[in-house]
């Protein structure tokens, strides 16, 4: 008999028992909404590839709800999961953090994907005791190529193409300037840096190589080599952002086994040569590490 009709409003929360008796003592306290998220940078720069970690503090403490979410404006340049951010390709998004109590409370990060390239260079070098080696010749997709003329560049619409060797060294009793490859890593004869796109999908490399030995005691004798081989694995050479990549090709008496592919051909398949892939980092400085 003593009906009475009450609003209570979204977002209230009924604190004490009443009944229709005592309905002039039912009181009601609002439920703590999130006001206001930060956080721990406004801005952020991301090399292709890295990741950084966001973190947000919801404010206030005892707000009802504290759950967050976490998307990206631009998942293909940015990418997030519960605040890590990971660049995956060069260019800006916006990460967006936000309350999930219904209050519309969000906050915002600027991400800038940097994609600061990958350079590659290809060479060769020797280390055949008592030898040097002069007049590399590489046969390569079927053509004969003089390194001292026409070897490695590379060509995003191509792959691996030709260009030319440079830095060669010279020989005990030799004039320098001559065609004979570097005797170590340190001083390879080794391409000028190309620069190489991140969509870059490198094929398989197989070369072919003819050269001559010269002694290095005087006598001038002289052996030659013929169809030394060696065959680079489809994406074993991978795109590193912000890194300098030297793909070195060694003729020596020896090879070294596949420590880090063991489903590849034993290297017997490959002698005389083998190969060395190197990233280093490139710096800021323009120095590398």
């Amino acid at each position: 008999m003593n009906a009475q009709i009450m609003k209570i409003y979204k977002g209230s929360t009924l604190i004490q028992t009443f009944n229709a008796v005592e309905a002039d003592r039912v009181v009601f306290e609002p439920t703590i909404l999130v006001q206001d998220i930060q956080l721990n940078q406004a801005t952020g720069t991301l090399e292709l590839g890295s990741r950084l970690k966001l973190t947000a503090t919801v404010l206030p403490e005892n707000a009802a709800n504290s759950s967050i979410s976490w998307t990206s404006s631009n998942p293909q340049v940015a990418s997030v999961n519960d605040g890590w951010v990971t660049g995956k390709k060069a260019g800006k998004a916006d990460i967006i953090c936000e309350a999930q109590d219904g209050s519309g409370t969000r906050a915002t990060c600027t991400i800038t994907v940097e994609d600061n390239g990958m350079n590659l260079r290809v060479g060769f070098y020797e280390t055949i005791p008592g030898y040097s080696v002069k007049d590399l010749k590489i046969i390569y997709n079927g053509e004969e190529h003089l390194a001292a003329e026409n070897v490695f560049l590379y060509e995003p619409s191509k792959i691996w193409n030709f260009g030319k060797l440079t830095n060669f060294a010279s020989a005990e009793g030799y004039e320098s300037g001559t065609s004979f490859l570097g005797r170590s890593l340190a001083n390879a004869t080794i391409t000028n840096s190309i620069s190489v796109a991140p969509e870059t999908l490198f094929g398989a490399l197989s070369l072919v190589a003819s050269y001559t030995l010269i002694a290095t005691d005087g006598s001038h004798e002289t052996i030659k080599v013929e169809n030394a081989s060696v065959t680079i694995p489809e994406k074993t050479v991978v795109y590193k952002s912000g890194y300098n990549c030297f793909l070195l090709f060694k003729i020596s008496d020896k090879t070294t086994p596949y420590t880090n592919y063991p489903e590849l051909p034993d290297p017997k398949d490959m002698f005389p040569m083998g190969y060395e892939l190197i990233y280093i980092e490139n710096v800021n400085d323009g120095q590398t590490r």
